[in-house]
């Protein structure tokens, strides 16, 4: 099983970060690493970032304490576009780990990325903190 961490790291999030990487590296102690599991960290703002791509846990919690919530300009933010690239990184049957508090872009095919998910039989997980936009968007 691999995992994908997907995590919204504009400046909206900075009273946030601190929980959410307090969050990922309890997330990640509880990881087995005797089953080898690959953990994608990808971030976002207007533009994806794949932080890491890795089986070792430690260089994972290295790179998750560097994550900073800065820049990102006004919503929206990449927000579909990232968890379409993290289902790249995840096997059928894997889970996604996603944190944001801003809507998607307007043309985001939100519904296609969820069918792509409930397809591959990823486990989607989401924490949303808010909405710095349309309400229903990521409730639609």
């Amino acid at each position: 099983m691999d995992i994908a961490l997907v995590v919204d790291i504009t400046g909206s999030m900075q009273g946030e970060i601190d929980g959410i990487k307090a969050a990922l590296k309890q997330f990640i102690a509880t990881i087995d690493a005797s089953q080898s599991p690959t953990v994608a960290l990808i971030v976002f703002k207007d533009v994806v970032t794949v932080k890491a791509f890795t089986k070792d846990l430690d260089a994972l919690l290295k790179v998750v304490d560097t994550l900073k919530a800065e820049g990102g300009g006004t919503c929206p933010e990449a927000s579909v576009e990232a968890l379409a690239k993290s289902a790249r990184h995840v096997k059928e049957g894997g889970q996604i780990w996603f944190t944001t508090d801003a809507s998607p872009y307007p043309d985001a095919d939100v519904l296609g990325v969820l069918d792509l998910l409930k397809s591959q039989n990823i486990r989607f997980n989401a924490t949303v903190t808010g909405d710095c936009g349309d309400v229903n968007s990521l409730n639609e």
